[in-house]
């Protein structure tokens, strides 16, 4: 057993932690909503994005090919970012609408549905 600190700092308090199924990415993300997208292979900072909210949970699919954001009344999908590099590794694919109140809490089903 043994622990390692990353060697980042972020703006605020970390309030939400995803990390991808195969342990290569990490998301880090504030109390203001600013994210980081961290490899935990190298240690380094990949992308910064801002959700311009305060983001309750995040969740990666169990395949790896998307994640999930909640923020206020609102879930937002995204395509994971892949081993390839890309211009803007946060690329939205769906907004989901319906809660009437925040949404605190994301799980997804065995086959990533």
């Amino acid at each position: 057993n043994k622990a390692e600190t990353l060697p980042l700092a972020a703006q605020r308090n970390i309030a939400c932690v995803g990390h991808s199924p195969d342990g290569h990415l990490a998301i880090l993300i504030d109390e203001d909503g600013d994210a980081l997208l961290v490899s935990l292979i190298s240690k380094a900072v990949l992308h910064r994005f801002h959700f311009h909210a305060r983001v309750h949970s995040i969740s990666f699919s169990p395949d790896g090919r998307k994640f999930v954001v909640s923020k206020n009344n609102v879930v937002l999908m995204y395509h994971a970012p892949g081993k390839s590099r890309e211009f803007n590794p946060f690329v939205l694919d769906k907004t989901y609408f319906g809660p009437y109140d925040e949404t605190t809490c994301i799980d997804w089903t065995d086959d990533s549905k």
